[in-house]
């Protein structure tokens, strides 16, 4: 009787173990997954942030150089255009 009670304990542990085993590979094989998407987003929000930095720079830089580059020769345009209405 008391091989039984061990024997059946043993079968209990080993199945229990082997559940174990399954589970623990199951999330092994999840937490992998889980950690290439991972991957994925941060490499996607990195490039968001470039593309959004460059976005910004394509529309501040033209602004900034239109503030130093253009009342200069607005300027010059204008003198031009007054000694044209003054002549007339």
């Amino acid at each position: 009787m008391s091989d039984k009670l061990v024997n059946s304990k043993t079968k209990s542990a080993e199945s229990r173990d082997d559940k174990i085993e399954e589970l623990l590979r199951k999330n092994l094989e999840l937490t992998e997954e889980i950690h290439k998407m991972a991957k994925r987003i941060d490499r996607f929000v990195f490039w968001q942030k470039v593309l959004g930095t460059l976005q910004i720079l394509i529309i501040v830089v033209p602004i900034i150089l239109g503030v130093i580059y253009l009342p200069p020769l607005l300027e010059n345009m204008l003198s031009q255009y007054q000694k044209l209405l003054e002549a007339a």
